[in-house]
């Protein structure tokens, strides 16, 4: 992995922005690097930077009182994470960890809150983007409570495989477990009906996407209802 040399490169939220603003924010943006399980962020700890990946994905998660985590939220090369915290000055209700390593840039939550402040198309850009993981929230409690596990293992690859530049996933059964709020048993049948199709192939906690044309089928309407409203944020 590589530093990143601007803000402006490949995160497609600080992308968008007027040169203007763009100018204002770049001074005190940090190139940082993104690595697998990094956490970011601990749950109910205040978090003091806001972070913009270039590459690489961060997830959100709750945990239960008997120590059960699940994936409630995922953030890319779309957009950005911390800006609530930063904003209302208050603990995290989830942990942020890293799930696809990569690189990104970072802003203190001090100067995120005066630069959101100061920068009307900036400030708008980060209230649709909080609207966006808040509707793709809603749409994944919909899918944990309707879809089938296969169905729901094969939107989930296909998200991570979006922000992994089609890369193979670094992915263990315990950790896909995880992210779906299930038992590894039920990860264990769900990848073998995937394999068995001839859509993923896996060896060594690496998963590998062959058919992704099958594996959008085999999704359910979750994923391209989820991936078109980060692509029309």
């Amino acid at each position: 992995m590589q530093f990143p040399t601007s803000p402006l490169e490949r995160n497609r939220l600080l992308a968008c922005l007027p040169a203007a603003e763009v100018d204002r924010l770049v001074p005190h943006m940090h190139p940082m690097l993104l690595h697998h399980g990094e956490v970011l962020c601990e749950i109910h700890h205040g978090s003091d930077w806001v972070y913009f990946p270039k590459a690489g994905a961060i997830s959100i998660m709750l945990i239960s009182q008997g120590g059960v985590e699940v994936e409630v939220g995922l953030v890319g090369a779309e957009g950005a994470i911390g800006a609530p915290e930063a904003l209302s000055r208050s603990q995290s209700l989830g942990r942020f960890v890293v799930q696809v390593p990569g690189s990104g840039w970072r802003i203190t939550s001090q100067m995120f809150r005066e630069q959101y402040q100061q920068l009307p198309a900036f400030r708008e850009r980060i209230w649709l983007h909080q609207h966006t993981l808040l509707a793709i929230a809603a749409q994944s409690a919909l899918c944990n409570r309707l879809h089938s596990l296969e169905s729901r293992l094969s939107r989930w690859l296909l998200t991570i495989h979006d922000r992994n530049g089609g890369e193979d996933l670094q992915l263990t059964q315990e950790f896909i477990g995880s992210m779906l709020g299930t038992r590894r048993v039920g990860v264990t049948e769900a990848i073998g009906v995937l394999r068995n199709a001839k859509l993923i192939e896996t060896h060594r906690g690496c998963v590998t996407i062959l058919d992704r044309e099958g594996m959008e089928k085999t999704a359910c309407e979750c994923y391209q209802i989820t991936r078109n409203w980060s692509d029309r944020m």
